[in-house]
């Protein structure tokens, strides 16, 4: 028995054998994320106009993000989102595989970190390999870790993790060898970071938390956290004062207290994840009648009665005060301990609602926490496993250990494999958060955009009917879509009155101006539909219908530049729409330009080859077709 415990643990101490493992049951436990669609937020980046054109670098830059996202200040998400749609398209395959790169990329930091934080902790370089190879396992695997992966939109910010990671990794090699290079490689990966992610400008913090833990920490190493600091106010700096960038969101019934409570059941709901991840949700109900998604789903009787004597909330108190305790307990004899519960717990302060913001929780914001966790799950596992037994104790302890590990992370593989199978489609994400909670007006909603996309629109109306019954916030979206879902089955008044309801609630909703627009082109009031067009404009910009249906009144009413404008104007934005080159060659040509109206058209089977309106219009204006070719005809 102990020749075999010994050839397992000898095994899988091997590097090659651990890093084949790590890669392959993060593979295994992803391996049917692939064809999942895009869902939720999904949709609204891969449908980004801005997207299509690395031309709207600067507008990344700059902060600019698509409707309810305007705000946050991530230039590299676009970017990022850039780049994917120039390879990928609309092809869910390749954001997918993106995403389980990027967390791997993270599995592997943490990899590599734990041995390097536990050098003076843990005396045997195999013991600390192996602490590395079981928190990274752990970390990869945990079933919470599968909303901020299969997510696109979570994917692509959670990049700023591993990147944080990064740079305090070269931040340990530069205590350690006494590197400015190391610590130059550490600002550079920390500027990228906290520019991806706003929950990583927790660094400086972590930096201290570890020399304080690990008594490293001098008065004389406080100059070694200015750069951080430094580049942190500049992007706050930045992102305030410059580009005034701000999300805007309120507090839970306008009341800091009422958000506070809230939040302490949220982080008892946070323990209960981690330790039990069943149930998983997009939209978790942490305690009668208050969501984490509180947003949409609003019930202010229950957010009114909150007390601060509640059972959740006094086992929330009593768990953080008793992981406060545990964290100078443990602070001399076992630093790791300390080091762990601060890991955890950091990263959920940004998160916390002290500054508001969208969700009271999101199991998205464990990712990090989950470090903290899986370093002190590992640590225990090591520091038992060199712990000094009688000979047939410690084969029976090792071999215990062996089996709960196994066991462990052979559920979290089933459980995150399961768990992915809820993000196929938006149709299951969100018939699995009714179960959950049956109430949800956002899941209702979201459900019936589901039903509206795969053209069953009495089933989308029906959702959008529930949804509107509870939407107590007055979200201007659910009148907007049920909107969408009566003009689809030729309700025309119902939807004209849906679209009113929808400006009443966000009098900026430029979809709500646009459709509106749409309806009153079609019943030939020109001046009606060019001021809805207008309007839609001025709330955006980017709105490449709206400018090119602009474009055909002014072209129908002779305003030929202006039309011209607007036309160029929606290719800057999307230049694969195939309708502006289509509008503008025939503005050209009815012009006498059938030099410039053939290069539109070229231009635009450049991006749409083999489009077959562009090959007619080509057709006629080489066969030398009447010029009373008409636009939007």
């Amino acid at each position: 028995m102990k020749q075999f415990v010994d050839n397992i643990s000898g095994f899988i101490s091997q590097t090659r054998i651990q890093m084949l493992l790590l890669v392959g049951l993060t593979l295994l436990a992803y391996s049917n994320t692939f064809n999942n669609r895009f869902v939720w937020d999904d949709k609204t980046f891969i449908s980004w106009d801005l997207i299509r054109s690395f031309d709207n670098l600067g507008e990344f830059l700059k902060g600019t993000l698509p409707g309810a996202h305007q705000g946050d200040y991530r230039p590299l998400k676009g970017i990022i989102l850039t780049i994917d749609y120039a390879f990928f398209g609309t092809k869910v395959f390749g954001y997918h595989l993106q995403a389980i790169l990027i967390h791997l990329y993270a599995v592997l930091m943490v990899y590599i970190l734990v041995p390097k934080m536990l050098i003076g902790t843990v005396d045997s370089r195999i013991s600390r390999r192996f602490a590395g190879f079981i928190a990274a396992l752990i970390f990869a695997l945990h079933p919470v870790q599968v909303e901020a992966i299969t997510f696109v939109t979570s994917s692509s910010d959670i990049i700023g993790i591993p990147l944080m990671l990064t740079a305090f990794y070269f931040y340990l090699d530069f205590i350690e060898k006494k590197s400015k290079f190391k610590f130059y490689l550490s600002l550079f990966f920390a500027f990228f970071a906290f520019i991806t992610y706003e929950i990583t400008l927790i660094l400086p913090i972590i930096l201290f938390l570890y020399d304080f833990c690990f008594k490293k920490f001098t008065v004389s190493k406080i100059k070694d956290y200015l750069p951080y600091l430094l580049i942190i106010v500049s992007y706050l700096v930045f992102r305030f004062f410059i580009l005034k960038l701000f999300e805007g969101e309120s507090y839970l019934g306008d009341s800091f207290y009422l958000t506070m409570i809230s939040s302490f059941k949220a982080t008892l709901k946070y323990f209960e994840l981690i330790f039990w991840p069943v149930n998983l949700s997009v939209n978790h109900e942490v305690s009668p009648g208050i969501f984490s998604l509180w947003e949409s789903d609003y019930n202010p009787t229950a957010v009114a009665s909150q007390k601060i004597t509640e059972w959740r909330v006094l086992a929330s108190i009593s768990i953080l005060a008793g992981l406060l305790l545990a964290f100078f307990a443990f602070f001399k004899k076992m630093p790791v301990i300390s080091f762990s519960i601060g890991l955890f717990l950091i990263p959920l302060i940004p998160v916390s609602n002290i500054v508001p913001i969208a969700a009271i929780m999101a199991e998205r914001y464990l990712y990090l926490p989950v470090f903290g966790f899986s370093l002190f799950v590992s640590y225990l596992v090591v520091a038992t496993f060199e712990k000094d037994f009688k000979k047939w104790v410690t084969i029976i302890i090792r071999s215990c250990i062996l089996v709960l590990l196994v066991s462990l992370l052979s559920g979290y593989t089933i459980l995150s494999f399961l768990r992915n199978n809820d993000w196929q489609d938006a149709k299951t994400l969100w018939s699995k958060t009714l179960k959950s909670v049956p109430q949800s007006t956002i899941a209702h909603h979201n459900l019936g955009v589901a039903y509206s996309t795969e053209g069953q629109a009495d089933k989308a109306i029906n959702e959008f009917k529930i949804a509107s019954a509870t939407n107590t916030k007055k979200v201007a979206t659910i009148p907007l879509n049920l909107g969408l879902a009566y003009l689809k089955n030729g309700q025309i008044d119902l939807a004209k009155e849906e679209f009113q309801r929808a400006l009443e609630f966000d009098p900026n909703l430029s979809e709500a101006y646009y459709q509106l627009g749409n309806l009153a082109q079609k019943n030939e009031n020109i001046d009606s539909a060019s001021e809805y067009y207008k309007k839609a404009l001025e709330f955006n910009p980017a709105l490449f219908d709206a400018r090119i249906n602009l474009g055909i009144i002014y072209a129908k009413q002779n305003q030929k530049n202006n039309a011209r404008d607007q036309f160029i104007l929606a290719q800057k934005i999307n230049p694969r729409y195939p309708q502006s080159y289509i509008n503008l060659a025939i503005l050209y040509y009815q012009n006498g330009k059938v030099e410039d109206a053939m290069k539109q058209i070229e231009k635009g089977l450049k991006f749409n080859p083999g489009n077959q309106q562009l090959l007619e219009l080509k057709q006629k204006i080489e066969s030398g077709g009447k010029k009373e070719i008409e636009i939007g005809g």
